[in-house]
């Protein structure tokens, strides 16, 4: 078991056999809601994430109402990331609808991987997030384990935690536990929900009640109502199951011709059971119209099956009154900020777990009350006899809606001073594909005529060693620039018979490529490292070469090359421990951190950090002092080599330790 703990590792064998079921019964569903079966692979981790989202961020909102509470973020953090440098994965195909809607197709959008450790393994391959925002209760055990394997900060946003769900995820929870410790950041949306995540573990330090997301992510409808309801008073019933449906119809057989001015909207919650509520409406009796058919609405039409998307807000801002669905139903409710923020009162069943302190705060506030099944056929006929009571109590509704708008701003404040959040967004990449070359551009540092020109070198070039004994960097001009151009060679007994090939790798995966992602990563949270320009691979049947373009830094040398002239001075020692420490600060392992790989401009005492092969991020902290310890050895091995012509000595790097270690 390792370090896994065995409820991890039980839970880990659990997930073989599991996952078989988990990709039978998404088919199984798929029969009819074509969603579900649509995009299979992605579930498995196998995900084509553009380059630009590499090193970005990643949003996990499972379903629809995780949609609506991380859009209250989109904007703010499409600013600070860039558009093009966040993924987004769900859980269902009514929430990814719903995102492409909401975002006008710009978004990333991908099924989730399931909790598998090999799916996660790919997943995160593929996509190289550098941060992870979950929304509400989205937490997978081994999605958890592995972000923080690799470094990935991970915030829970909009968290919440009720009584009944603690109780009844004790196992969860309890194989959760060394996980949520490691949570970055925790931004409930109540403080009952802060005070039962402290309880299981997450540090008081990381724990902020902010509110609930979705009071800004829900707009009211800013249109009139879509639908022609021939005038109708409309009494809407909101995401709705079976047995909502039973007890509604049931009741509205009954008022219907009480209140013949008056249209039932009956909007049921899942996509698959639009036909069988339209079977059961056809066996009821009632008088009915389907939405998606656009059925005239007349005089006799007694109930409006509202089975199409996007549309609920608008027809909840005309209506007297909603019957909140999932509350008759033994489901917990649904969340009732839509009517709120349309200023409409609502009815709702005993069933209200799911979102209790909303609930609360709905009957606290007038805006509805609570009905069991027995009754509703009196309380519902009690709220249409009084038309102004049901305006009255919807304002005092959407006044209360109003009150908790700047969820959005509280959160934003935790979330922007986390390890890894940028300075600067990251800069697009241009794709290229020519036969068997893959090159990746970045379009804010490159003109059109210098991607075209490509990786050419011309004549004036020249060459720079790099003391490493693997090969040469050329400085080659373009227009106004410097670029250097490096070819990957290997180094060891293994280039004496491959000297510059490689096992394949899809491109992402390439040495080329992912040092060109972690290179815009760190230059996206100000760590000096040079600006990536291009990276390039051309694959040769089972093997691939390697090219990466990065700016030239003039007027700098390794300090190899500066030891070899002169003693560095005990600022510039510092300047070397202050940038090595901000780089293991944001968990980013140089695997050949040496006395070549640091260059320093010898009049302004900037430094910085170079040739990123092979280089990742990584959790914990056990491998940074043999960081360290390698760049200490190479200064020796340096010193010994050359002798009396290097001015290197061990006190001079202790100045560089102290630095790193006190962190000035």
């Amino acid at each position: 078991m390792g370090n896994l703990g065995w409820r991890h590792a039980l839970y880990r064998l659990a997930w073989w056999p599991l996952a078989l079921c988990v990709h039978g019964w998404l088919w199984w569903r798929g029969r009819k809601e074509p969603g579900y079966r649509a995009h299979l692979s992605e579930r498995w981790g196998r995900v084509a994430v553009p380059p630009s989202c590499l090193g970005g961020l990643w949003i996990h909102a499972a379903s629809v109402g995780e949609v609506q509470a991380a859009l209250a973020l989109l904007p703010q953090l499409e600013q600070a990331w860039g558009r093009d440098a966040i993924v987004w994965t769900v859980q269902t195909p009514a929430g990814r609808d719903v995102l492409q809607a909401r975002t006008q197709g710009r978004a990333r959008v991908f099924y989730a991987p399931m909790d598998h450790a090999l799916t996660v393994r790919w997943f995160l391959d593929n996509a190289q997030p550098r941060m992870l925002l979950l929304l509400e209760r989205e937490l997978w055990p081994e999605w958890l384990l592995q972000c923080e394997r690799r470094a990935v900060v991970v915030a829970l946003l909009n968290a919440r935690l009720t009584e009944r769900s603690a109780q009844r995820s004790g196992f969860l929870l309890r194989l959760l536990r060394p996980r949520l410790a490691q949570l970055h950041c925790v931004a409930c949306a109540d403080a009952a929900s802060a005070l039962r995540f402290a309880a299981h573990g997450v540090p008081p330090d990381r724990l902020h009640t902010t509110g609930n997301l979705k009071f800004d992510g829900t707009a009211p409808a800013t249109a009139a109502t879509p639908v022609d309801v021939g005038g109708k008073t409309l009494v809407v019933a909101t995401s709705t199951h079976e047995a909502d449906e039973s007890c509604i119809l049931d009741a509205w057989k009954a008022l219907a011709p009480r209140f013949p001015d008056t249209l039932l909207v009956l909007a049921p919650r899942h996509r698959p059971r639009f036909d069988a509520v339209a079977d059961s409406l056809a066996a009821s009796g009632l008088a009915w119209a389907r939405r998606s058919r656009h059925d005239p609405i007349d005089a006799t039409t007694q109930v409006l099956l509202l089975d199409t998307l996007g549309e609920l807000a608008s027809v909840l801002q005309g209506a007297r009154l909603a019957l909140m669905g999932g509350t008759w139903a033994h489901v917990g409710g649904h969340s009732p900020l839509e009517a709120m923020a349309g200023a409409c009162p609502m009815l709702m069943g005993p069933h209200v777990h799911q979102f209790p302190d909303l609930y609360d705060a709905v009957v606290g506030h007038g805006a509805g009350e609570t009905s069991a099944a027995a009754t509703l056929t009196q309380t519902l006929e009690r709220w249409l006899s009084a038309p102004a009571h049901c305006a009255a109590a919807g304002e005092r509704g959407r006044a209360f809606w109003l009150s908790q708008q700047g969820a959005a701003q509280r959160t934003w404040q935790p979330l922007a001073r986390l390890r890894g959040w940028p300075t600067q967004p990251m800069n697009a990449i241009e794709a290229e594909q020519q036969a068997d070359t893959t090159t990746w551009w970045n379009t804010s540092a490159t003109t059109a005529a210098q991607r075209e020109a490509g990786f050419g070198i011309p004549a004036e070039a020249h060459d720079l060693p790099t003391g490493s004994g693997r090969g040469q960097v050329t400085v080659v001009q373009r227009g106004d620039t410097a670029w250097l151009i490096r070819h990957y060679r290997r180094g060891g007994l293994l280039a004496r018979w491959n000297r510059d090939r490689y096992r394949a790798a899809p491109a992402a995966l390439t040495r080329a490529m992912r040092e060109m992602t972690l290179l815009r990563e760190m230059r996206s949270i100000g760590l000096p490292v040079p600006r990536p320009i291009a990276a390039r691979c051309v694959q040769r049947g089972r093997t691939y070469q390697a090219d990466i373009i990065v700016g030239y830094l003039p007027d700098t040398r390794n300090v190899a090359e500066w030891l070899s002239e002169r003693a560095l001075t005990a600022d510039e020692w510092r300047a070397i421990g202050w940038v090595i420490r901000q780089m293991h600060e944001h968990q980013i392992y140089h695997s050949d951190l040496n006395c070549h790989n640091i260059l320093l401009n010898g009049s302004s005492g900037q430094v910085w950090l170079i040739d990123f092969d092979k280089c990742e991020r990584r959790g914990g902290d056990a491998w940074k002092a043999g960081n360290l310890a390698r760049l200490e050895r190479s200064l020796l091995k340096e010193a010994k080599i050359k002798k009396r012509y290097s001015k290197f000595n061990g006190a001079d790097y202790s100045i560089a330790l102290r630095a790193y270690h006190d962190g000035i």
